[in-house]
């Protein structure tokens, strides 16, 4: 009964390791994730008649699904955790899906190695029903 504990301890203390390894070496750092805001643009055919009339920006490659949002990306980033931290976790949105439409929004970005303190367009998913 002594070896069968011994070996159960020593098996648990080489699964605690290699997590600890996993962690320091895998893990990602967590940071608060602000996105830039869009700013209206004024309409410029009718502002004579009505000159508070303002026109909401849309970029042309958003869709029904998805509108456009600019960040700028921050060391320790993943398109996966902005795209989560600008939806605010309220979907369920496949991995695939997301770096499929992150790819589509910038055809010349790798979404596996993104670049810190750059501008990249991430999908802002709409609440479909």
């Amino acid at each position: 009964m002594n070896l069968f504990k011994k070996i159960c301890l020593t098996v648990l203390l080489i699964l605690f390791i290699i997590s600890i390894f996993k962690d320091l070496t895998v893990g990602t750092i967590i940071q608060d994730v602000i996105p830039k805001e869009e700013k209206p643009i004024p309409a410029q055919e009718d502002s004579s008649k009505n000159p508070d009339s303002t026109v909401n920006y849309k970029h042309p490659q958003e869709t029904d699904r998805y509108q456009v949002e600019s960040y700028t990306t921050a060391p320790g980033d993943t398109v996966l955790t902005i795209v989560e931290a600008l939806n605010n976790d309220q979907q369920a949105i496949q991995m695939d899906q997301i770096i499929q439409d992150f790819q589509i929004l910038n055809p010349e970005a790798d979404p596996h190695q993104i670049k810190p303190n750059t501008d990249y367009l991430f999908p802002l998913y709409k609440n479909l029903p």
